[in-house]
């Protein structure tokens, strides 16, 4: 029966430091993915570790059937998408207690849902402006755009004619 292997993706925070790794002639690299091998490969493999020196390091390769690396997988890209979403609240002010409720009904078939309109107005910077909201007169007239700088011309320099002495003496 055949096993599915791949070296563990690169993580400094949990000891996964390796990217490529060479066994008995096979180069294992972790963009590469899932590797079909035998058995006995398998078991051999089970035994590299990610610091070769210590035992307590983390292994280096991820095993199992074709079952358990789908599950791995799905579970890599269901925490990706909880990760970018994070990311993306953090990054519009909103708070990260909405997500908890959000991210227990992920499901990995289902798409992720729209964000929501918003008629908060923020300013350049992210913030959420109290003025502007205030303000319901007539919007600010678009500011001109700058002209555009005209090309540099090159600068034409004389060549430069070098002398070369001799050390011959005329006669």
């Amino acid at each position: 029966m055949s096993k599915y292997v791949r070296l563990k993706p690169y993580n400094p925070h949990l000891g996964q430091v390796l990217r490529r790794l060479s066994v008995g002639g096979r180069l294992f690299r972790e963009e590469q993915g899932w590797y079909i091998v035998d058995d006995a490969t398998a078991v051999m493999l089970s035994k590299f570790r990610q610091i070769e020196a210590d035992p307590r390091s983390p292994a280096a390769f991820d095993i199992g059937t074709k079952r358990e690396a789908l599950v791995m997988e799905r579970e890599e890209r269901k925490a990706r998408r909880i990760k970018a979403r994070v990311q993306e609240a953090q990054a519009m002010g909103r708070p990260l207690g909405a997500l908890a409720s959000e991210a227990s009904a992920l499901d990995e078939d289902a798409p992720l849902p729209a964000p929501e309109p918003s008629n908060e107005v923020f300013d350049e910077v992210g913030h959420l402006d109290d003025d502007l909201e205030e303000e319901e007169g007539e919007p600010d007239p678009e500011p001109e755009p700058e002209p555009e700088p005209e090309p540099k011309k090159p600068v034409i320099r004389p060549r430069r004619t070098l002398k070369i002495k001799s050390n011959r003496k005329k006669e």
